[in-house]
């Protein structure tokens, strides 16, 4: 593990955000980054639990969502911002190393952040290629993120793309 690299390319320019300009309240805000990039050189031991040392986020008061629909007539909760989305993903993301010890994948996950900043499911919607036990370790790792409140009620889905390389 001495030479462990993890390359997390520009991460800041490689997560894209994208917001539908007028939704509905009740329509969930997608949050869609590009791929995270994560390389390191193989390992010859079977890797630790990757959740150790972590811990599950406390939830928080949800932000309520009471602003006027003024002249326009219409208004939605604006959720997380792409930022806040990529500093509680990067706080918890280096776990998911110990996750697998060779090969190259893609797994795309669904995550639906509730309003109190607490993650409430990662959904695998692709497997990119991973073992099943690959990809059911970085969704337990990504549960741990630890997100601020926000004004959706019905919580936040945000499409979560991650390359393996080791």
């Amino acid at each position: 593990m001495k030479h462990l690299l993890i390359s997390l390319l520009t991460l800041a320019a490689a997560l894209v955000c994208w917001r539908q300009a007028s939704r509905s309240p009740s329509t969930e805000t997608e949050v869609g980054p590009a791929p995270v990039v994560v390389k390191t050189p193989p390992r010859k031991h079977s890797a630790p639990s990757p959740s150790t040392g972590l811990n599950m986020p406390q939830p928080e008061p949800c932000i309520p969502f009471d602003a006027d629909p003024g002249d326009e007539g219409m208004v939605a909760p604006g959720g997380l911002d792409r930022g806040q989305v990529k500093q509680a993903l990067d706080a918890v993301l280096g776990h998911a190393l110990a996750c697998g010890t060779e090969g190259s994948y893609e797994p795309v996950f669904e995550l639906l952040i509730g309003c109190d900043g607490v993650m409430r499911s990662v959904m695998l919607t692709d497997g990119g290629g991973a073992d099943p036990a690959i990809t059911d370790c970085i969704a337990k790792v990504l549960r741990h993120a630890d997100f601020p409140p926000h004004d959706m009620a019905d919580g936040m889905t945000v499409p979560y793309p991650v390359r393996v390389e080791f």
